[in-house]
């Protein structure tokens, strides 16, 4: 009889171990997809937030570039195109005219340098005139509507005239501009 009760005990037990593993099988695999598929809404509303985010932020940088397009025009006028300075030229020209000096335009070598912000062009100038003449070229230059500087200036006197009669002093000035480009 006590064989009979301990299998009736040994087939109770197995049978709970059975229908608890059976439950927590049942129970425990649901929860770790019901677990893993509320992480997957979780993230996928984060990403719907961060969609909207940027959403908004283009919008909002769509409306402040719309609003700011006459400055960003007015910034790309300053730089030079690289590939046709003709509109430098004609500048340079002008105040040549402007200021009655007579320069040369050449274009020169420029090494790049590491710090520079932009890509660059060079010009050597060379020109007679007015000691006047040259510092207001230099000054229209300057304050020109181009982004320019000067890496070297060099004055030297000259004497213009024909046959020594009505002899003026004059200067010759040489420099070399570098210019940024877009």
């Amino acid at each position: 009889m006590k064989d009979i009760a301990d299998k009736k005990y040994l087939s109770n037990l197995i049978l709970a171990v059975l229908i608890l593993g059976f439950a927590v099988f049942i129970v425990f695999v649901p929860v770790k997809t019901i677990i893993k598929r509320g992480q997957e809404l979780s993230n996928l509303g984060k990403q719907s937030l961060l969609l909207d985010r940027q959403k908004e932020n283009f919008e909002d940088l769509n409306k402040d570039y719309r609003a700011y397009r006459a400055s960003i025009d007015n910034i790309e006028a300053i730089f030079v195109d690289k590939e046709a300075p003709v509109d430098f030229i004609k500048f340079l020209e002008k105040i040549s005219r402007d200021t009655d000096l007579e320069i040369k335009i050449s274009a020169s070598n420029l090494s790049k340098s590491k710090t520079d912000p932009w890509p660059a062009i060079a010009f050597q100038l060379s020109g007679t005139g007015q000691a006047g003449a040259v510092l207001r070229f230099l000054e229209k230059l300057e304050t020109g509507p181009y982004l320019t500087e000067i890496l070297s200036l060099n004055f030297g006197q000259s004497v213009l005239g024909e046959q020594g009669v009505n002899e003026e002093k004059s200067v010759k000035a040489s420099l070399l501009i570098k210019v940024f480009a877009k």
